[in-house]
């Protein structure tokens, strides 16, 4: 039998990735679907609208019960920072495939 723990070991890498590919092609599927989503909210965030919404909150004029991430000063600005940062990332894993 120990002849054959190779075969056991490719055969937990194959499993394992193809599962986490398969789970990659899922979310880059969303990526893919919503990313108008995501410049919308880009927008949001460098518009006239955003900054009426912000001088609301600060009046207090926004009910508590509302949720104001997208009003915060990091959320949305760090979420593009990562988003950035993970495509990079995407491109040079991707690269080492082709080399």
């Amino acid at each position: 039998m120990s002849e054959y723990r190779h075969l056991i070991k490719y055969e937990q890498i194959l499993n394992t990735h193809d599962e986490k590919l398969q789970e990659l092609i899922q979310l880059l599927d969303f990526f893919e679907e919503n990313g108008e989503q995501f410049k919308a909210l880009m927008s949001y965030y460098a518009s006239e609208q955003r900054e009426q919404d912000l001088e609301k909150e600060n009046q207090g004029l926004i009910p508590e019960r509302i949720h104001r991430g997208v009003l915060s000063e990091d959320a949305i600005y760090n979420l593009y920072a990562d988003y950035r940062e993970q495509a990079l990332r995407m491109l040079e894993i991707g690269t080492t495939f082709f080399k």
